[in-house]
């Protein structure tokens, strides 16, 4: 799941700490234009972890697309 941080309602990183009380097995990609590195400070990144990547606005496709491709291949 690719999801922006910033969304109205619920935000990306409330998702993803639902997503991980549910214990969900869905891979997360955040994507956002602030820096939100303190606020994930707890949340694992990486193999074995919901979020397995983030990156900051404006993205280059390239970037996504690697990422993306990086993800499914785990």
């Amino acid at each position: 799941m690719v999801s922006d941080v910033v969304m109205p309602v619920m935000g990306g990183i409330p998702l993803l700490r639902g997503m991980q009380e549910r214990e969900l097995d869905v891979k997360v990609i955040l994507l956002t234009g602030h820096s939100f590195e303190q606020r994930l400070s707890d949340i694992p990144v990486g193999k074995g972890s919901l979020l397995r990547g983030w990156l900051s606005k404006p993205i280059q496709i390239e970037e996504l697309t690697g990422l993306i491709a990086q993800v499914l291949e785990e």
